[in-house]
């Protein structure tokens, strides 16, 4: 979602002020993006990451907060849900492990003295989120702007909870 965004801003006065050099766009998020900014493999990322999850030794400087939308396909009687609680059976797809921005409703669910649903797909592409959501029956977080984008052509809608869901430090 961030390379629909944030990305192409960025890139526009970098390439006019450095022609020369060649920029590798990889779609990732944290946390799986660590282990190539640790080794050096890239030299930075622009992704959702909460302050207590940063290491030492790495350095984040906060571009933007983003909304975070549940969503799921229009056709998924789930999408009439208003509260977590009508959630908790529902099968989700996370775009992190449990200790990355995707699994951000985790912390809702623990807030509102719920069990966490364990999330029957991890998928590491926020942008892979909105094809696997359009065709199967998995309920899942997706950055705001990422939803408007796709919602009428991937038959998505937004699960209008009563909690806050709250937003992602990018």
């Amino acid at each position: 979602a961030i390379s629909l965004s944030l990305l192409p801003q960025a890139l526009r006065p970098f390439t006019r002020r450095y022609p020369q050099v060649r920029v590798h766009c990889i779609d990732g998020v944290w946390p799986m993006v660590h282990p190539a900014l640790r080794s050096g493999a890239i030299d930075f990322a622009l992704t959702p990451v909460r302050a207590d999850e940063l290491e030492t030794g790495l350095v984040a400087e906060w571009l933007c907060e983003r909304e975070i939308v549940v969503a799921a396909h229009r056709d998924n009687p789930i999408c009439q849900a208003r509260s977590l609680a009508e959630l908790v059976h529902s099968r989700w797809v996370h775009a992190t492990p449990s200790n990355g921005p995707g699994a951000v409703i985790d912390t809702l669910f623990l807030k509102a003295g719920l069990e966490p649903p364990t999330p029957v797909m991890v998928c590491e592409s926020l942008l892979a989120l909105p094809e696997i959501v359009r065709d199967t029956d998995l309920v899942t977080t997706l950055p705001e702007v990422l939803f408007q984008r796709v919602s009428k052509s991937h038959g998505l809608c937004q699960i209008q909870l009563s909690e806050q869901i709250g937003r992602a430090h990018v």
